[in-house]
């Protein structure tokens, strides 16, 4: 009768033991990432996004914008700055101006030729013509669809181009090909339809 008595009082001890030892794991523990939120993003756009099929999928995470020039076969992820480092990595969105859901001017900035350092996502972006199209969508496959008004060259110092709109407009700036002067940017602008 006493061992009964001692094994069950050890099997209590050891269970409560276990017990304690599981709560402690399971609290320290470091989650585990469940899916890479990135790539569940991707395929919720490659579900909704409605000129994926064109231009495949492509992984949202910097932001929640991309832009798609279907006309050049432009599809880049949009990141926040237009700083060196930003702009290696695709088409930069000046701070201060306006998102599509804002209203007012969107101004973006990307490479106009491909090195080592950088994409050129703006590579072909002199031959946009009135009328094209460039489309900015979110991740959960909203699009803002805009028609480009016209196409300038301006001096690198000229800063009007991210000026506040009225309207929702969007503006593309660039520098010119890699033969041209490096003191000029072109500047692409579009009304939201």
């Amino acid at each position: 009768m006493k061992s009964t008595k001692r094994i069950t009082a050890f099997v209590l001890i050891i269970l409560g033991i276990s017990f304690l030892v599981f709560s402690v794991v399971i609290y320290y523990w470091p989650e585990q990432p469940k899916e890479d939120n990135a790539i569940v993003q991707a395929d919720v756009l490659a579900f909704c996004d409605p000129i994926g099929s064109r231009y495949g999928p492509i992984q949202i995470e910097p932001s929640q914008f991309y832009i798609a020039i279907p006309k050049l076969g432009v599809k880049d992820l949009i990141y926040e700055g237009v700083d060196r480092a930003t702009l290696n990595k695709g088409v930069g969105h000046y701070p201060g101006t306006a998102w599509p859901e804002e209203g007012g001017n969107m101004v973006l900035a990307g490479h106009s030729a491909r090195t080592t350092e950088h994409t050129d996502p703006f590579g072909r972006i002199d031959e946009l013509d009135e009328g094209d199209v460039i489309l900015i969508v979110d991740n959960f496959g909203i699009e803002y669809r805009y028609i480009v008004k016209s196409q300038t060259v301006v001096a690198s110092t000229d800063m009007s181009a991210i000026e506040p709109t009225q309207e929702s407009t969007i503006t593309l700036i660039s520098c010119l090909k890699p033969d041209y002067p490096r003191d000029k940017r072109v500047i692409t602008t579009g009304i939201e339809e």
